[in-house]
């Protein structure tokens, strides 16, 4: 799996670090799914067929759910 390092303002990692401990997941858990979900929302109303992460081609997209807001 290909690694991104990002740096983040300080008021970010301390709102990251609070929804850690709401959450119980670790920050880089939290990190790795909103660059997921940015993705996700990139390709949803890109044309068909150019999204390198539609496992079939272009017919459906592949989507996780990440259940970052608790739902």
């Amino acid at each position: 799996m290909p690694i991104i390092s990002v740096y983040v303002d300080e008021l970010t990692a301390a709102r990251m670090r609070a929804i850690s401990a709401e959450k119980g997941r670790s920050v880089e858990d939290l990190a790795e799914c909103a660059v997921s979900e940015a993705a996700l929302d990139y390709f949803r109303l890109a044309p068909t067929g150019s999204d390198p992460g539609r496992a079939d081609g272009g017919a459906n997209i592949i989507t996780t759910h990440t259940g970052i807001a608790g739902q």
